[in-house]
Order: structure tokens, then sequence, then C-alpha cells
């Protein structure tokens, strides 16, 4: 069987599963999720936030209960795990995540700050000396790193049950409890903020360098400014030979410090890298490309 429609019966597998679960997503959530599962599935993403169509705690409950019947249909989706950080829920690929860890320490230079707390907000290396932001996220990287250490058998995973997993019956427990990592308190004694946090795990070349002290006041002055959002398109193969098209992320940065928009050098290497990924599931996905929009604020933030 091709890879291409192994995939397919993978996402028929995760369509049906959503009906059984009771889980009563609305039709562009329903993709949504459907397109993420399929970016984590094939190396294209390695984290995903669930954000659309539940608030926690029943969000995570719908989520491991997913996870549950799928895995038991489909080998495709056995890496997959529900991780819980405070109050935001997302869908990783352990195997994936390690990576992703491993590499933001060995070459840090892949990712670029923004340092909002300079007027106008300026772009910094992840590895810049003498901030303290800085120097927590690199701390909240090595954390993670070890908890989803490289070459980890996910059958192995260590199992960090969140207070809502707690509260299911034992028979529940038992069953969803082992597929959700709370990493909560990772972030418990650093002054990083959680869209910061997002901006590396859901793989992003920038992200916005916030303090939860400042946070509010941060984001009124981004939001403030003219900005570029990146947004990153995939195109599937089909079997019939049709194509589709879908967004895979995006993320936004001030205009006045990314004035070449897609040819700015750190976007480049970020879409070369993408294409890269991409060609590993070339029976899977056609082609990737950037488009980049330039919005005037006051609007809300893309981080």
């Amino acid at each position: 069987m091709e890879e291409a429609q192994l995939f397919d019966e993978m996402l028929a597998v995760v369509d049906s599963c959503i009906a059984r679960v009771g889980w009563r997503l609305r039709p562009h959530s329903k993709r949504h999720l459907s397109n993420d599962i399929l970016a984590l599935c094939t190396g294209l993403r390695s984290v995903i936030l669930v954000d659309y169509d539940g608030i926690m705690p029943q969000l995570q409950v719908n989520l491991s209960r997913l996870l549950y019947h799928a895995r038991q249909e489909s080998a495709i989706l056995k890496p997959l795990r529900v991780m819980i950080i405070s109050d935001m829920a997302y869908l990783i690929h352990v195997r994936g995540l390690s990576e992703l860890a491993f590499s933001s320490l060995q070459l840090p230079d892949q990712l670029h700050l923004l340092d909002t707390e300079t007027d106008p907000p300026r772009l910094i290396p992840s590895n810049v000396e003498g901030n303290q932001l800085a120097r927590e996220l690199v701390q909240v990287q090595n954390m993670i790193a070890q908890v989803f250490p490289a070459g980890v058998d996910t059958d192995l995973l260590p199992v960090v049950p969140s207070e809502e997993t707690q509260k299911l019956k034992s028979s529940e427990n038992n069953a969803f409890g082992s597929l959700c990592v709370d990493l909560t308190e990772i972030m418990q004694n650093v002054e990083i903020s959680i869209p910061t946090l997002n901006g590396w795990l859901l793989g992003y070349p920038v992200t916005y360098l916030f303090s939860n002290e400042k946070l509010k006041k941060a984001t009124g002055v981004v939001s403030m400014q003219s900005l570029h959002i990146y947004k990153i398109y995939v195109t599937r193969n089909k079997i019939q030979g049709a194509k589709s098209e879908n967004e895979l992320m995006s993320f936004s940065v001030p205009s006045g410090i990314s004035m070449r928009g897609e040819r700015e050098p750190w976007a480049e290497e970020f879409l070369a890298r993408m294409r890269q990924k991409l060609e590993m599931s070339s029976t899977v996905w056609r082609s990737i490309r950037m488009e980049v929009e330039t919005i005037v604020g006051p609007r809300t933030v893309v981080f």
C-alpha cells in the first residue's frame, strides 16, 4: 500500500473516532485538527496547539479519548501524545519534540527572538548573552529535552498525569492518563511567558520574548505596529491526482525589522528547512510556499 494511502486511511480513522467519542467539532475545526495531525505524523510539525472548539479541562479529555481510540486502529498515530502546559493543550509527536529540543540546544541560531522590551522591538539571537529571558528559554528547552530525550521510546515515556486526569475513574485513568503529559511545572519558576514558549514549540523561526510581568504592556506596543504575517502553505498529493492547499502555520514579525519579507535571511533559511522536511514525505506533500501579508495596527497579534 502506498504511503499516501496509509495516511488517508489514518485520517479516516481520526474522523470516525471524533464521532465515536462524541466530540462535536465544527466542520472548520475538524478539518483544522485533521490537517494538524497529518502535519505531525509526516514530520512537518513537532507540536500543535489545539485552541479551537473547546476549553480546558474538557479539551484535554476529548483529545485523550480521541488518541486512545484512534491509536488502536492506526499505527501511524502511536507516537502522538497530549501535552498540557498551564491551561494550554497540545498534540505532540514524541520523536519530533525530542528532535526539536535537541536541535534547538545544538543549533540555537535557528531561532531568533524579538526583544519586546526595547522600543522599537529588535531581533536578537536565541543564544544572546546577558538576557535573562533568553537564558530562561534555554532552561525550559533543557527541561523538555530531559522529559523527551533523544531516541526516546514512546512506550517508555514517563507518565505525568494532570489534575484533570487524576479525577477520572480508575479505568479511564489507565486508558487515557498514559497518553497525557503535564509539563505545567516547567513554567512555574521562570519569567518567560507562554506566548514565548509557544513560538518555539510551534516551530516558528521567530518568537516574541515576553516576560509575564510585562506581557500586557508589550503585546499592546506590538499590536500598534505594522506587522508582516508570515503564512506557510502546503499542498497535498491526492491519490486521484487532485491537489489541496492548506495553511500549515502563521506567525508575525514587526515590518520595521522584516522589510525584505520572505527574502529575510532567517525566512529563507526557515523555508529551506521546511522543504527538506517536506521531501521526507513527498508522496503525501506536493509543495510548500511562503506568503507575507502586511497589516497595520491596532490588531490582535499572531504569535
